[in-house]
């Protein structure tokens, strides 16, 4: 009977993990805002969304979003071990 339990208790942790193992196997990578050369700043920020967008919508990446990588004053953070 104990032997059930905790057989039925592993059964429940793999399953519960494995969505965090999966997503942990993506790659981590964060879009640089696009330079507005040749057009205007807000068109730099809406191209560079939509990319971003669609980088997330392939699901084969980790996105981290433009907001997540701003710090208290404003400026960039350093994020270490992500793709650029």
């Amino acid at each position: 009977m104990i032997l059930k339990k905790i057989f039925a208790a592993l059964v429940v942790i793999t399953i519960l993990t494995i969505p965090v193992i999966a997503d942990q196997s993506k790659p981590r990578i964060a879009v640089m805002p696009f330079n507005n050369i040749g057009v205007s700043k807000n068109d730099a920020r809406v191209v560079t969304g939509l990319f971003e967008t669609g980088l997330v919508k392939t699901n084969s990446y980790n996105v981290i979003e433009q907001e997540q990588m701003k710090d208290r004053d404003g400026g960039t953070k350093n994020i270490n071990n992500s793709i650029f």
